[in-house]
């Protein structure tokens, strides 16, 4: 009888058990909200002076090297990640190390800047949507280019995860970069 009470306990705590430690590993979910059109002009140009400095490394790797319906993500808190798009930030008044802590909050050293020209054509990536997500924005942002006459050819789309870090040029600073080309 004390074997068949010992059984029913321990089958009943497991019962209990085993529900509250799944639901203890459920990943909490953060909704993002939609500030496009309610986030301060402030905020908005801080925001568009960041994501400008990757608007040349984004549709380089866009026209250049990814294929039709490819999606690539550049995730910057790796530094090979950092390496890789900090080449194309050309900027002559700024270092690459300087310009690397400017954009991602990490110095970044070994890398040199590729000059390029897009001859009478320019990258403009204009904001589609904003999102907050907890204190970090979401910016998608569509990757033309347009030439002087005016003809914009969009090779994709530009999602840029940025967070705000304190004392940073451009009041935040990139964390996630995902490229998806037409």
């Amino acid at each position: 009888m004390k074997k068949t009470r010992s059984i029913i306990a321990v089958i009943i705590a497991v019962a209990l058990i085993v529900p509250i430690a799944f639901a203890a590993t459920k990943p909490v979910t953060t909704y993002a909200k939609d500030v496009t059109t309610t986030i301060s002009k402030t905020e908005k140009v801080k925001l568009k002076r960041l994501t400008n400095q990757f608007h040349t490394a984004a549709l380089a790797k866009l026209a250049f090297e990814m294929e039709s319906c490819q999606t690539k993500t550049y995730d910057f808190s790796k530094k090979k990640n950092r390496k890789a798009i900090l080449k194309y930030m050309y900027d002559p008044n700024v270092a690459p190390k300087e310009k690397a802590k400017r954009v991602f909050g990490k110095a970044v050293t070994g890398v040199e800047y590729l000059e390029g020209d897009w001859g009478e054509s320019g990258p403009a990536t204009p904001f589609k949507k904003i999102y907050k997500v907890g204190k970090k924005y979401k910016i998608v942002m569509a990757a033309n280019l347009v030439s002087t006459s005016g003809d914009t050819t969009n090779y994709g789309t530009i999602v840029m995860v940025v967070k705000p870090k304190k004392d940073s040029y451009y009041g935040y600073v990139a964390t996630k970069m995902t490229l998806k080309k037409k």
